[in-house]
């Protein structure tokens, strides 16, 4: 690619320096596509997850995946080998929301599928997102939708 950056540059050089018939069009269209090439290399270059990106992205996943188990911070912060503050400040940094919050809200994310799709009661769902106690689930559950689990089920 520098290759061409190069040809284009030097391309550009000498329409403009012989100012031949149309160099001034010439010399814009050589012009949009070194910016062009530039632009790309550059969004190419953002669109590489770091490896402290592609960590977060794992431990994403494995969130969703274990969305019924009691996970913590701590635990969290251990598989990315950061400390406990650290690895907070990274996720919410990255991820825009604390790894609390990002916990809590995939298993309200799993209970409106539950809610949805299937007949469990809401304790039963509440006890499948790993929320044992239907009065606390119930109560974050509003907090989050805006709606109790009955009525979120009922809409």
């Amino acid at each position: 690619k520098s290759t061409t950056l190069t040809n284009l540059f030097d391309t550009l050089i000498d329409e403009f320096y012989l100012k031949q018939a149309f160099y001034q069009e010439s010399c814009q269209a050589l012009l949009l596509n070194i910016l062009s090439l530039i632009a790309r290399k550059l969004s190419e270059g953002a669109d590489r997850s770091t490896p402290i990106k592609k960590m977060l992205n794992e431990i994403c996943r494995y969130i969703y995946a274990n969305y019924s188990q009691q996970l913590s911070v701590t635990h969290l912060s251990t598989m990315c080998h950061l400390s406990k503050s650290r690895f907070s400040h990274v996720f919410k940094e990255v991820i825009g929301t604390s790894p609390a919050q990002y916990m809590l809200n995939a298993k309200i994310e799993m209970a409106k599928e539950l809610l949805k799709n299937t007949n469990f009661s809401i304790s039963q769902v509440a006890d499948r997102v790993g929320i044992p106690n239907q009065n606390y689930f119930s109560r974050i559950f509003k907090k989050q939708t805006g709606k109790s689990p009955s009525e979120f089920r009922g809409s």
